[in-house]
């Protein structure tokens, strides 16, 4: 599936899972079990064009979600039923049955079948907070046996579940704020000179767009790429003509965005980036000012710019084996000051 389709499929499945949410949330139980199944549907064909593992076990969990959910409607929907059926059985008895004669309120007390719980009370026990995703409401696909293993309430929710989840919220919510994302308008024609730039740059990024067929086995493209010069040489509008022209998501973010004066967040931001530059593929990540955060390690380093470096490295690295259509393009002007593992 291409990346068009891929984005067809995607806006289809957000728009029933919005609609069943609504229904849910309106009491049109039945029509919200079907738009449940039909977002179920799509969602798992995502899944299964999905690449990128996290991903795809995080789609997991909130289709899982979506299952519970739509058998809790189920159940009622059964449930409804019956009461209806008792309910006809009791206001047109059988002659001699006990019941026969009874006032209607009298011969169907007792048979009306109760709500389910609500979308409100789902919600909250499944997420103390609210959450960007498409389907908050939903509850965990963790099977039963394991949610009273863990620990979980009702809703298969464990509480260690909704802090991780809290917190990745909150760290892409700081990264959505520091970043600029955006499609470039910017074209080739636009930028005049640096034709070896932008011959290099073709050559090293659209043609892997364009002729993916040309670039399997070991002829792999490139994951990485450094520009280097004085102040004021085009180095950014290179970047951007070159996420236009690769019809690229544009993720723009400075090393002052990802360095934090939290131990462990730094890292935390660094590996957010990464998650959603996978997610909307294919897609640019532009580091303006590379080299004051992942500049040469010696000695006088602190722990926290160590761990940055290495955070940064491990996510390189898995660019190369999980993550085809992530470009990172870094800019300096003294790519001398580079750790070596960086320029590598």
């Amino acid at each position: 599936m291409d990346a068009s389709a891929y984005e067809e499929k995607l806006d289809r499945a957000i728009e029933l899972s919005r609609q069943a949410t609504e229904r849910d949330k309106a009491g049109a139980f039945a029509e919200a079990f079907e738009l449940y199944k039909a977002a179920l549907d799509s969602w798992h064909l995502l899944c299964r064009c999905q690449t990128n593992a996290l991903l795809k076990a995080k789609l997991y969990r909130k289709m899982g979600e979506y299952v519970a959910r739509a058998e809790v409607l189920k159940n009622f929907l059964e449930k409804q039923k019956q009461h209806a059926l008792h309910a006809f059985a009791a206001a047109h008895p059988a002659p001699g049955s006990p019941s026969c004669g009874l006032p209607f309120s009298s011969a169907v007390a007792g048979c009306c079948s109760p709500s389910p719980p609500s979308y409100a009370d789902c919600a909250a026990r499944c997420s103390s907070s609210s959450r960007s995703s498409p389907f908050p409401h939903l509850l965990s696909s963790l099977p039963a046996s394991r949610r009273s293993r863990d620990g979980g309430d009702g809703c298969g929710c464990t509480g260690s579940c909704r802090a991780d989840d809290s917190e990745e919220d909150k760290i892409r919510e700081k990264l959505l704020t520091a970043i600029v994302t955006e499609k470039p308008e910017v074209r080739w024609h636009h930028i005049a000179g640096l034709e070896a730039a932008k011959e290099a740059l073709q050559e090293a990024v659209i043609l892997p767009s364009r002729f993916p067929s040309l670039f399997t086995g070991e002829r792999t493209p490139w994951r990485g790429i450094l520009l280097y010069g004085p102040p004021g040489t085009g180095k950014t509008f290179l970047a951007k003509a070159v996420a236009a022209e690769a019809q690229a998501t544009f993720l723009s973010v400075s090393s002052a965005d990802l360095v934090s004066k939290w131990q462990g967040e730094s890292e935390k931001l660094v590996r957010s980036l990464f998650a959603m530059a996978r997610e909307r593929r294919p897609s640019i990540i532009f580091i303006d000012e590379i080299d004051s955060m992942c500049g040469a390690r010696s000695e006088g380093d602190s722990d926290s710019s160590r761990r940055i470096k290495t955070e940064f490295l491990v996510q390189m690295q898995g660019l190369q084996k999980d993550a085809p259509g992530v470009l990172v393009l870094g800019a300096t002007n003294v790519p001398w000051a580079l750790d070596s593992a960086i320029r590598r």
